[in-house]
């Protein structure tokens, strides 16, 4: 971050917020943290966490590495390639498969699901990115042409949101 700050996972599989001479916190969450990512004004952390049962993304405040909230997905997996990406402060994506791939928008605060958008089988096996400056999602598919699709969210507290029609 801009602390000069980073996210690691120890030899344990726990998370780890570290500056250049010590440990700031650490967490041991599942068995071990896939991914973990700074929102843009660097007050929250969401990090992807696996073990052999599920799939969980964790919510925890920057700066005292409190969990907020545990996202579990419902009957269906999270894709743990893929990683979680925030869309803005507040809000992050994530694809999970239950009987169709899904791109979840949550709002970190609540914790509400603010959208569910169903994505074509071609992007079963999808990796993401995400564009904080526009809300703008990029999926990895087959399709010959660009090798991606661009997506770009509208979020409730968007000014642009509240005036579209869309």
């Amino acid at each position: 971050n801009s602390k000069f700050q980073i996210l690691t996972r120890s030899k344990n599989g726990s998370l780890r917020l570290s500056d250049q001479k010590t440990t700031l916190w650490e967490k041991k969450l599942l068995s071990r943290s896939l991914c973990g990512r700074f929102c843009p004004a660097e007050t929250f952390v969401i990090s992807m966490q696996e073990n052999w049962f599920k799939t969980a993304i964790y919510v925890l405040d920057a700066f005292s590495g409190e969990t907020l909230h545990v996202f579990v997905a419902g009957s269906g997996r999270w894709w743990p390639y893929s990683n979680c990406e925030f869309l803005s402060d507040e809000e992050f994506v994530v694809i999970c498969e239950d009987c169709v791939v899904q791109l979840h928008v949550f709002n970190v605060k609540s914790g509400d699901l603010l959208s569910n958008l169903p994505l074509s089988d071609l992007l079963r096996d999808s990796c993401l990115a995400a564009s904080p400056c526009k809300s703008l999602v990029a999926i990895s598919s087959s399709d010959p042409k660009h090798g991606y699709e661009l997506i770009q969210v509208r979020l409730p507290g968007d000014e642009e949101s509240r005036r579209s029609k869309w």
